[in-house]
């Protein structure tokens, strides 16, 4: 389209949706969008219309059928096929008219007039598009039969469950059989009804979805790495790995197969509202009443001891109004008030030299904070006047980004980078790096074994944090976020 002379009369005689499609895809600016009234009336009415989503660096526009992403492209997450870790301007992503967007730890789905497409993080084939990759950059279709009947998406860290008008289908991790079938008798379990069970010899993991066999009675589904929990009409159950009474059905058993009810009092079994699992623990939510269960060998659990694992849910002895645990480490925000408790061993939770919190105690802050992330071994605050982060805690690899090369930071030191940052991830599995989200771009610090980082490592490392330079940064994954807000 040409700009510069008079305007072809064929252009006011098309649809308004198509009029927008040749504005962006022409590349003009934005300030020619009010060359003429009918332009202006029709850019005006897709601002009014467009939905945002924003999530981990990344922003995602639904605008009339059309999504368009800029941001954080982490393993393909941004989905415009750029291998790029940042996408620095609005892109559109390339799909049919979009009718519905869900997210979930890096993984995005969207429901289209065509079928349901995925792309992002794949790991474990939890996209259900049939594929190994463990990072996908574009949009794939989602092997689903009635792709018309989904209404909702659930993405988790190894898994995705989509619910339909018949009920749940799942695709992704399963090494252990982690659901069995509910029947309509209160709390029992039928032995031979797996729902997310084995795919044959040697397919624990599934990469297209499958129908499981719920009752209809389901009301909704939690999950995380090798524990599932099911609200039902008759309560909260759960089966999975138990190994530390994480599921707290109050047995002994380190797995358990079948669906089992979740030892709660009468009055709450039916009113558990959120789930905040981490390392063998979790946290069970009712109102400002969090119970707790299972490993408690640092009394991470915030019940005030340590000791043997805790396999019935028992309730913490004061309002709860968020936490987040990590590592044998739990910080706990009760009313207004930070606690910590737990593993203390890299001085992350309190200067003392105590390795271990026994009982919650207030965290030592520096000034008022927004925010607070726990990491492995590994404390970050957030200021409230300037939106500054410090961190403590572990730093043998200088994966704090604190500019300094020691093994422990046990005084609160401002994270070296002079920029907003969003959220903070970790990179590996054992703690060797650290991601930070700004608004300009994803800064790694720590080791860089597979050269994500570009050059100008010291010893295979850096200690300050230095932009990433591709997407494809194995084992990255958010920190458990707390904030000051309600």
């Amino acid at each position: 389209m040409n700009i510069d002379g008079p305007l072809p009369n064929a252009i006011f005689t098309l649809f308004p949706s198509s009029i927008m499609t040749i504005l962006r895809a022409s590349g003009i600016p934005t300030e020619c969008y009010f060359l003429c009234k009918k332009f202006a009336r029709v850019s005006s009415e897709f601002k009014r219309n467009k939905l945002v989503f924003k999530s981990g660096g990344l922003t995602i526009e639904l605008n009339d059928g059309q999504v368009f992403s800029k941001g954080c492209n982490l393993r393909g997450r941004a989905g415009v096929g750029s291998t790029a870790p940042w996408i620095t301007t609005r892109t559109w992503i390339r799909l049919p008219p979009a009718l519905g967007l869900w997210y979930g730890f890096g993984s995005w789905f969207v429901k289209t007039t065509h079928g349901v497409y995925a792309w992002g993080d794949n790991r474990v084939g939890k996209l259900g598009i049939a594929s190994r990759d463990w990072a996908v950059i574009s949009p794939h279709r989602v092997r689903l039969d009635r792709p018309e009947a989904v209404v909702d998406i659930r993405s988790y860290d190894h898994m995705t469950l989509i619910q339909d008008g018949q009920g749940w289908i799942g695709c992704g991790f399963n090494d252990l059989q982690a659901m069995q079938r509910l029947t309509e008798e209160e709390g029992t379990c039928t032995e031979d009804l797996p729902v997310l069970q084995r795919y044959g010899v040697g397919h624990s993991n599934h990469t297209a979805p499958m129908r499981l066999e719920t009752a209809a009675h389901v009301l909704d589904i939690h999950c995380n790495l090798m524990s599932v929990f099911v609200w039902s009409i008759d309560g909260l159950h759960a089966c999975g790995l138990n190994n530390r009474g994480q599921l707290g059905v109050g047995n002994e058993d380190p797995e358990v197969a079948e669906a089992c009810p979740v030892v709660l009092p009468v009055a709450h079994r039916t009113a558990i509202h959120r789930i905040i699992t981490g390392w063998f623990v979790t946290f069970f939510f009712t109102g400002e009443t969090c119970y707790a269960v299972g490993r408690n060998t640092t009394g991470q659990l915030g019940l005030g001891f340590t000791g043997p694992d805790v396999r019935v849910p028992t309730p913490l002895p004061f309002p709860v109004a968020a936490i987040g645990t990590h590592a044998g480490a739990t910080v706990i925000r009760s009313g207004r008030a930070l606690l910590v408790c737990g593993n203390n061993s890299s001085r992350q939770l309190s200067a003392s030299p105590a390795d271990v919190i026994a009982r919650p105690v207030p965290l030592d802050l520096p000034a008022p904070v927004s925010a607070v992330i726990i990491g492995p071994d590994a404390l970050f605050i957030r200021r409230q006047a300037d939106g500054g982060w410090l961190a403590r805690g572990r730093n043998e690899e200088g994966q704090l980004g604190v500019g300094l090369s020691i093994d422990i930071v046990a005084d609160w030191t401002p994270i070296a980078l002079d920029r907003p940052v969003e959220a903070i991830g970790c990179m590996d599995e054992d703690w060797k790096g650290c991601l930070f989200l700004a608004d300009d771009g994803v800064y790694g610090a720590g080791v860089d074994d597979g050269q994500r980082f570009g050059p100008g490592a010291v010893d295979g490392r850096f200690i300050s944090p230095t932009k990433i330079v591709t997407c494809f940064v194995d084992n990255c994954r958010p920190l458990p976020l707390i904030t000051m807000e309600d």
